[in-house]
């Protein structure tokens, strides 16, 4: 009751140090995750959780649309819950705030618990966590629960603010004692001088005091305004109590504030009065912690009763999905190994656009099991492959993509495919998509008789631009070669009469002469086997 006195007061005199100031908290919170609810409640809570976490006072909350405006104008998307640390820090250096509120809300019949922790944007250090327990309906959480989880995170909040406002700030600090002459310890140092002592120009903010004489004890947890003179009476008692700690399993191992202490049973004295952890460990069972108060000059008895534990690895397929055993969320980095207790465990995984996966299993003491599972997708997925490609997909006379075409988020039923393009008939097909399962269509789609018609209708224009382009080529040729046969033929009669003019008044060229004849002979002869030739071939082009 104390502590929660404190907390409460620490809250109050922060959000009225920060109303007077102006100063507050830029937080953003991230979307609950929802264990055994459904994804919109899980999105109503947390809607109610960033209301209630501005009503305390201590934070400037950014709102939900104005978070996904900043992350979509820097192009930020998320794949899959974005839960871990890495991912949340990324998103608040985004959003330009100093810190992210995460959690989940679980539901197990009419419990629910709770869980919230702040991150500091800056350095990715989980500053503190928040946890509330709750019985009731999710109305009850709305309007009860998540007020309270609200409250303890601004109380936890409270010291880091507190420090924060009054950093730099000094007040005057009278400490008396009901034992005169105690030694005076402030957070853990030791100051100079005695009880009754006053302290000038001390740093303000909170502070725990602990004064010391002989065997006496004596403390108290203050907090000092700035510019304030705090007068602290602190009363003292006897400064060592006793634990006495029990436990169904002898010879498990006992820590005091994580140090060894014996084995049990055992008894631990000359304990320091105050708070501490008590922690048992045996191989083969679960660890118990408690948190325990001793109180000077007492025995304080203590009882653990461990379970025999068992150990469960999981293979999820997909890797996102969230492992809630007995209640209880399954952090990532322990499903390789999670320690359970014996016997039998209840099972649940679960991921958006997937059904809910519940299973019970026993196991023994010791027994190590691994559970395989991939979860069943409440979707199906249809693919689309065409001959020719790109071709335009419509389902249910929507258009809906081009081909190939795949979309891995199919509701189930039954759909109208119809697969175009330009020049080509439409392939019309009813299909039916099933959960969980993987429908491919290929088709090969014909031109129509148009498109067909119009290409015959060129290739016959251009054939018969082909044949009398050929026509004329054959009777070109045929007509020069003719032309040249006959020049040729003049040239030869021509050499022949020089020659026999020669040879008659014996001038001794006759002979040059006559190879000038078999030249012109032999070029005669060619060009009108080509004329023939080629003429040959322009009466064949006439029909063809």
């Amino acid at each position: 009751m104390k502590k929660l006195s404190f907390l409460v007061f620490i809250t109050l005199l922060t959000t009225y140090i920060f109303a007077e100031n102006g100063i507050k908290i830029n937080i953003a919170v991230n979307d609950l995750v929802g264990k055994g609810i459904e994804k919109s409640t899980a999105g109503i809570i947390s809607d109610r959780l960033r209301s209630e976490l501005i009503n305390t006072g201590v934070f400037r909350v950014m709102e939900r649309n104005e978070m996904e405006n900043v992350l979509k104008e820097q192009g930020f998307q998320k794949t899959g819950a974005c839960d871990d640390a890495s991912c949340l820090v990324e998103v608040g250096q985004l959003l330009g705030v100093d810190r992210m509120v995460a959690g989940s809300v679980g539901r197990v019949g009419d419990f629910f618990t709770i869980s919230l922790r702040i991150i500091n944007v800056a350095t990715g250090e989980i500053l503190f966590t928040v946890n509330v327990d709750f019985e009731g309906t999710v109305k009850d959480v709305i309007s009860t629960a998540i007020g309270d989880a609200a409250n303890k995170l601004a109380a936890g909040a409270g010291v880091e603010i507190s420090k924060a406002a009054v950093a730099g700030k000094k007040g005057d600090l009278y400490i008396e004692t009901d034992r005169t002459g105690a030694s005076v310890e402030i957070d853990g140092k030791t100051v100079k001088g005695t009880t009754p002592l006053t302290l000038k120009g001390y740093a303000a903010g909170e502070h725990r005091i602990v004064v010391r004489k002989g065997a006496w004890y004596g403390s108290e947890k203050v907090y000092l305004s700035p510019d304030d003179l705090l007068k602290v009476i602190i009363s003292m008692q006897k400064g060592k109590g006793s634990i006495k700690i029990f436990c169904n399993v002898s010879g498990a191992d006992v820590f005091l504030d994580g140090k060894p202490a014996g084995q049990t049973p055992v008894k631990l004295d000359d304990v320091s009065a105050g708070e501490h952890i008590v922690e048992i460990k045996k191989e083969g069972y679960l660890t118990a912690i408690q948190e325990i108060t001793v109180s000077i000059g007492e025995i304080q008895n203590v009882s653990f009763s461990l379970e025999k534990s068992a150990f469960l690895s999981f293979n999820v397929t997909p890797k996102s999905a969230a492992v809630i055993v007995n209640g209880n969320s399954v952090d990532a980095e322990k499903l390789s190994g999670y320690t359970v207790p014996a016997g039998e465990v209840d099972i649940q995984i679960e991921a958006s656009g997937y059904d809910v996966f519940r299973d019970k299993v026993t196991l023994d003491a010791g027994e190590k099991k691994t559970i395989n599972i991939r979860l069943k997708s409440v979707f199906g997925i249809l693919q689309v492959n065409s001959q020719p490609e790109s071709c335009m997909v419509f389902l249910n006379e929507k258009e809906a993509g081009m081909t190939p075409y795949s979309n891995e988020r199919m509701t189930p039923g039954n759909y109208m495919l119809k697969v175009v393009k330009e020049t080509y008939e439409p392939v019309k097909k009813n299909i039916s998509v099933i959960k969980d399962s993987t429908l491919v269509y290929d088709v090969k789609l014909k031109h129509t008789k148009e498109y067909l018609d119009s290409i015959a209708a060129v290739k016959k224009v251009i054939r018969r631009k082909i044949q009398w382009v050929r026509r004329i080529a054959f009777g070109a040729i045929a007509a020069g070669c003719g032309a040249m046969g006959i020049y040729m033929n003049y040239k030869s009669n021509e050499a022949y009469d020089k020659y026999m003019a020669d040879k008659n008044q014996f001038s001794g060229n006759h002979e040059q002469l006559y190879d000038d004849v078999e030249k012109y002979e032999i070029i005669r002869n060619v060009m009108y086997g080509l004329a023939g030739g080629f003429g040959i071939g322009f009466a064949f082009s006439i029909p063809f």
